[in-house]
């Protein structure tokens, strides 16, 4: 005699269920404490966070400048002039202008303009620039970053000598009284020269990039970006490397 024994599926084993009186929120002090965590962490990574964007700040400005010669050695192959960058030490601002072939110190100073003012950057076409490029224009590096004493030397083999050149007083009409008479300059010739010059630039970090102007082709280069321990002042104008 066989006896048979029905599984019922209510009798066995019920899953378990929470009820919505069991679900509960953050409370108060778990909230604080995970806002603290979070804030910890964030001032932990923000210096590599941080990093990379110094960098970019000072190679856009070194690109900026690099360009800006390249434009200003193609100006004066297309006029057949001479052109004069100059630039304001421990300044964010520097001037493109072409130098007159028969200087007159009667004359007045060519009337000058902003880059906004005729749409002229550095990055712009030289052959649209060459039809107007009769007066000198300003520029600036992106805040934060400033040029420095250069390391500088004349190229004797340019088809102009720059110190035969007229260096007349050069006022920037965007701010209050700053001249950039004292400032260091280069210039570029119609042969595609120009002097020979290392124009260091300094950003936050801080941080240095080097662009070199060759005298005997006229081409400027940017080096790579170089971490400092401190920026050089007047009395240690030596730039003291970061360590590796």
């Amino acid at each position: 005699m066989s006896v048979r024994y029905d599984h019922d599926s209510d009798s066995g084993p019920t899953r378990r269920r929470l009820s919505k009186d069991n679900r509960r929120g953050f409370t108060l002090l778990e909230m604080m404490l995970t806002l603290a965590i979070m804030a910890t962490a964030l001032g932990l990574a923000w210096p590599m966070l941080r990093r990379p964007l110094l960098r970019s700040v000072t190679q856009q400005a070194a690109h900026q400048l690099t360009r800006a010669m390249s434009d200003a050695r193609a100006l004066a192959i297309r006029l057949g002039r001479p052109l004069q960058l100059r630039y304001e030490r421990e300044g964010r601002r520097y001037q493109l202008r072409p130098i007159p072939p028969h200087p007159n110190p009667t004359v007045d100073q060519p009337p000058h303009t902003t880059a906004e003012s005729h749409d002229i950057s550095p990055a712009s076409s030289p052959a649209v620039a060459a039809s107007t490029f009769s007066e000198w224009r300003d520029f600036e590096l992106p805040n934060g970053v400033s040029f420095r004493a250069p390391s500088q030397q004349r190229d004797p083999t340019a088809a102009s000598s720059p110190t035969e050149l007229p260096l007349k007083p050069l006022v920037l009409s965007i701010d209050t009284g700053v001249d950039l008479n004292g400032s260091a300059h280069v210039h570029f010739f119609p042969d595609g020269r120009a002097d020979q010059a290392v124009i260091p630039l300094y950003g936050p970090g801080p941080t240095v990039v080097e662009v070199t102007l060759r005298g005997l082709t006229g081409t400027a280069s940017s080096g790579p970006l170089q971490r400092l321990e401190r920026l050089p002042t007047e009395a240690d104008p030596v730039a003291i490397p970061a360590a590796p």
